[in-house]
């Protein structure tokens, strides 16, 4: 992608001319870049991370863009969540703080540990992990 196309995306976006996109514009930005958005949430995690109170500025969008550049070049990056997550799922095909717990039986985590996962990434509060919830850490934690 070339440098042009992302400037003219995020000039585009950035409807006031601040040099700032928020997350809802910085998927607009992305959109018109035909990059494939698989979780808002997400978006919102790397636009905080790239920038300050909610914005992001031109360097901060090109890093967006990049990243999710190089985790959709990986045809099988996808496919990776979901073997990842089909091992953590219950029977239900959900992460529960049980599944969690019997798939981590190698692992020395403590009960407390484990709900800790759980809070951290159970973002609608619903007491499991759905596949946008675990795709959403996946990416946070560089998986992609």
């Amino acid at each position: 992608m070339r440098q042009k196309e992302i400037r003219q995306a995020f000039n585009a976006a950035d409807t006031v001319g601040a040099g700032l996109l928020d997350s809802e514009a910085t998927c607009t930005a992305l959109e018109l870049l035909q990059l494939p958005i698989l979780d808002k949430a997400l978006i919102e995690d790397l636009v905080t991370s790239q920038g300050e109170e909610g914005y992001v500025d031109m360097d901060g969008f090109k890093s967006i863009v990049q990243e999710l550049v190089n985790s959709s070049s990986s045809s099988s990056s996808y496919q990776k969540i979901q073997d990842a997550y089909r091992l953590l799922a219950d029977d239900s095909g959900v992460i529960t703080l049980e599944s969690l717990r019997d798939a981590s039986q190698q692992e020395d985590w403590s009960l407390r540990e484990l709900k800790e996962m759980m809070n951290e990434a159970d973002t609608n509060h619903d007491g499991i992990i759905d596949l946008q919830e675990f795709k959403r850490v996946w990416h946070r934690a560089g998986m992609s």
